[in-house]
């Protein structure tokens, strides 16, 4: 980056989230860790917000480590923490390090809304529905966490301040005129009615586009996490800006063959309501065709994705927690992602690919992936034709290792780091060029003298 235009040492980002990046254990916590790393790589100081019940003493140092600033809510609600450089040179690669480390602590910091995504509505009642809706919502984004967002502002007058996700979108009230508001909204949460409830899986965050509209408006800058998104918030407010910006992950270098377990079918995730109902629908539908046209084929499920299967069921093992996915990548003949329902990028599908898996997936479980010829995965439609290609992968490893081939191509070419944030890049540039700077500068001055005129009057 051109320091003549962009000066990234003197810029501040004031990061809020309800969602704790670390350990990261789900594909949206991993998505915040590496924006961090990647926002600190370009020479941001980050001070992150977190709204979380209560964390741990490790899980608070390593934050620490990741980020300048750590300010914790709620059980503090002053403005507090400690503000230091990462010891380590590669901050992300020390926290992937201790991926799903410590997860039986998680449970302490889960944040309230959490505990309502699990349920199901007791009787299909909308009024039950739009309590739980209220509540979550209180929780996600209190008046402590705006005031703190207030303060935090007074103090380091950041360049711009980034919110997960749109329910923290006030927040950004607190931000002074000239500040940079964005908000990355990984889900398009208007679409959960079709997306999520339709398939009987209860979700308070689902709201109404003009609920969504409202809370977008409060934005300079939108960032959706796939294109398909991206273009539908571009419809819900046309007068903001709204770019892409998906997930960068590392690509392998190539194919680990001799690492791989045959007929070893492969399932990761974390026990998300959406998750859950996936595999139930995968074991219900499809697995049955595969063990029997396969006797050498094995479900291995990775994760807490396994919580409520059946421990039983003939030639499935649930792993439960691993120490290395790259490890269960590498041994694992085909990978599924069953997921049905939900919105966003289905960021399990995005790191099978960028280990080279054989994937077959739903429809939904590809979602804001482009669609390239020859394919880089596999897509199925019902149960029977997912079964079907999970069996023509299993019975025919040349087809398998070019499909494996064309996943590594793909992958380099989607998730690359560069090509991810090119876009928030460039927003960064322009807003902050230094013309622009001066423009904003002399803005606020004017603002300034005029409001001290009044008061004098």
């Amino acid at each position: 980056m051109s320091t003549s235009t962009f000066e990234p040492k003197e810029r501040v980002v004031l990061l809020i989230t309800h969602v704790l990046p670390y350990p990261p254990s789900a594909g949206n916590e991993i998505r915040i860790l590496k924006l961090i790393a990647w926002l600190r790589d370009q020479g941001w100081f980050v001070i992150l917000q977190l709204r979380v019940q209560e964390l741990p003493p490790d899980v608070v140092a390593a934050l620490e480590q990741l980020v300048d600033r750590l300010v914790l809510l709620p059980r503090d609600p002053k403005v507090s923490g400690k503000s230091r450089r990462a010891a380590s040179s590669n901050p992300l690669v020390a926290a992937v390090s201790w991926r799903l480390a410590g997860l039986r602590q998680r449970a302490l910091a889960m944040p309230a809304v959490a505990r309502f995504m699990i349920r199901r509505k007791p009787d299909g009642g909308n009024a039950s529905n739009e309590s739980a809706a209220v509540r979550t919502r209180r929780l996600l984004c209190p008046p402590a966490l705006v005031e703190t967002t207030r303060q935090l502002c007074d103090e380091y007058s950041p360049n711009a301040v980034i919110v997960e996700y749109i329910f923290l979108s006030k927040c950004l009230d607190a931000a002074p005129a000239g500040t940079l508001k964005i908000i990355d909204t990984i889900d398009l949460f208007s679409e959960k009615q079709i997306g999520v409830l339709a398939h009987g899986i209860d979700d308070p965050l689902a709201c109404t586009p003009e609920e969504e509209r409202e809370y977008l408006l409060k934005a300079d800058l939108v960032i959706a996490i796939q294109a398909r998104e991206a273009v539908q918030m571009a419809r819900l407010v046309p007068e903001r800006r709204v770019i892409t910006v998906g997930i960068d992950f590392e690509v392998s270098e190539g194919l680990h063959r001799e690492c791989v377990v045959p007929g070893r079918v492969l399932v990761v995730g974390s026990d998300n309501p959406m998750n859950v109902h996936g595999l139930q629908t995968f074991l219900a539908s499809a697995w049955p065709a595969i063990a029997a046209q396969c006797p050498w084929a094995s479900l291995r499920i990775a994760g807490k994705i396994g919580t409520g299967v059946d421990g039983s069921i003939a030639r499935v093992e649930l792993a439960g927690w691993v120490e290395s996915l790259s490890a269960e990548y590498a041994a694992a003949d085909v990978v599924i992602n069953p997921v049905v329902a939900g919105t966003g990028l289905k960021i399990k599908t995005v790191e099978a690919l960028c280990h080279g898996s054989a994937v077959v997936a739903y429809p939904n479980g590809v979602d804001g992936l482009a669609r390239v010829d020859p394919p880089a995965f596999l897509v199925a439609d019902s149960g029977s034709a997912f079964a079907a290609s999970v069996i023509g992968l299993l019975r025919d490893s040349a087809v398998r290792a070019g499909l494996q081939q064309a996943a590594l191509s793909y992958a380099r070419e989607q998730f690359d780091r560069e090509t991810v944030y090119a876009p928030l890049k460039k927003e960064f540039l322009v807003h902050f060029a230094p013309s622009q700077s001066a423009a904003r500068a002399a803005r606020q001055g004017a603002e300034s003298t005029a409001t001290t005129g009044r008061r004098g009057l």
